[in-house]
């Protein structure tokens, strides 16, 4: 079912008959499971600006363990990378180049729901509709605020306030590990399942649920499901035409917009909405089975 914006519109259920708007552009392939939107012949793409040295000597891929969750997190070192996609949807254009001038800490896994239990002593996904109910599953059924009370909660135990939500350009950075093809591993959907818990091999739109994380293969950086899986809430104010004003196409993103950023696809996704470059949003109090998130965290030299 389509929303009044002409098809850029996709409305989801979130249990029972209730049902959310996401906005996805160019939705109608991704429910179709048309084939890739750019030619799968380019092998895995050109490699991204080599990444800066660390002031202290931290490398890519380099890791850390969060002491009040367990949460492992990797290292990604600053550098450049092509952020978009020209063969993808209106709002993956122009493609353009970011920069980071300094490296930040992203979580390998999405959050679990054992490590969001074990930090907030709750658990929104009991009892829920398409939840399969183990620790090492992502935490589900929490909205963008609901993430903002976990990191907050993490700040609240260390000295610098670094921790937070993924910048919809860092997310893409991470994920593409210095790529630029459809996927972390190239450009043929034919091997995203060795990558990703998808449509394909997740029950469908209806009848699956999210699987235990880093079940599948991680990418050239240690950063699992950064393709399927759940969906993932960015910091970003989602606004379709970011990438065409060079001011708000850096690595903060938009100041405004109509909901917040989810990147990556989720188990209900096709191939062609688990694409690095794909983008989606929804209102940031939305909670849904296939909707989660990973933790960011600044450096501090």
């Amino acid at each position: 079912m389509f929303g009044e914006d002409g098809g850029h519109g996709m409305w989801v259920a979130r249990s029972g008959c209730r049902w959310h708007q996401i906005r996805v552009a160019g939705i109608i392939a991704i429910l179709l499971g048309l084939p890739c939107l750019v030619g799968c012949d380019r092998g895995s793409g050109r490699k991204a600006a080599p990444a800066k040295p660390d002031p202290l000597g931290r490398v890519t891929g380099e890791k850390l363990v969060e002491p009040n969750t367990g949460m492992e997190l990797v290292f990604i070192g600053a550098g450049s990378f092509m952020m978009g996609s020209e063969s993808g949807a209106d709002n993956e254009r122009p493609v353009h180049e970011v920069s980071f001038e300094r490296g930040f800490y992203i979580g390998a896994t999405e959050v679990t729901q054992g490590q969001w239990e074990k930090l907030m002593g709750t658990r929104p996904w009991a009892g829920q509709s398409n939840v399969t109910e183990i620790d090492d599953c992502p935490a589900v059924y929490i909205s963008c605020r609901d993430a903002g009370g976990f990191i907050a909660k993490l700040n609240s135990t260390v000295k610098q306030r670094g921790y937070h939500l993924p910048t919809e350009a860092e997310w893409e950075y991470a994920c593409r590990a210095g790529t630029e093809g459809d996927y972390c591993f190239g450009d043929d959907p034919g091997g995203l399942g060795d990558y990703a818990w998808f449509q394909t091999n997740s029950g469908g739109d209806s009848g699956g649920s999210a699987h235990m994380v880093a079940a599948k293969r991680p990418n050239a950086w240690g950063l699992y499901d950064m393709h399927g899986n759940v969906w993932e809430w960015c910091g970003d104010w989602y606004d379709p035409n970011a990438y065409a004003s060079a001011d708000r196409a850096g690595p903060l993103g938009p100041g405004t917009g109509s909901g917040r950023v989810i990147r990556g696809g989720g188990w209900n996704a096709t191939a062609v909405g688990c694409r690095s470059a794909a983008r989606g949003s929804t209102t940031d109090g939305n909670t849904t089975a296939y909707l989660g998130f990973r933790v960011a965290r600044w450096t501090y030299d």
